[in-house]
């Protein structure tokens, strides 16, 4: 499950901005789409994986995290 977020959350957010930048015109930054990867894989973690012990906080500060 860990792997599977960490693998899929960059690729759907670069394939979003992608189409952002085809069919809309919109062009978004490298620190945009960096934080729009860390907050989607977080809610994919605490939603999917249950984990306790998790906040968005230490998840974005890239802080140790005891998933055990």
């Amino acid at each position: 499950m860990l792997m599977l977020c960490f693998l899929m959350c960059p690729l759907l957010e670069i394939w979003l901005q992608r189409n952002n930048k085809i069919f809309k015109g919109c062009r978004a930054n490298a620190m945009t789409t960096v934080e729009d990867i860390k907050d989607n894989s977080f809610w994919w973690m605490v939603k999917r994986a249950k984990l306790s012990g998790v906040n968005e906080d230490s998840w974005n500060n890239f802080e140790e995290l005891d998933f055990g």
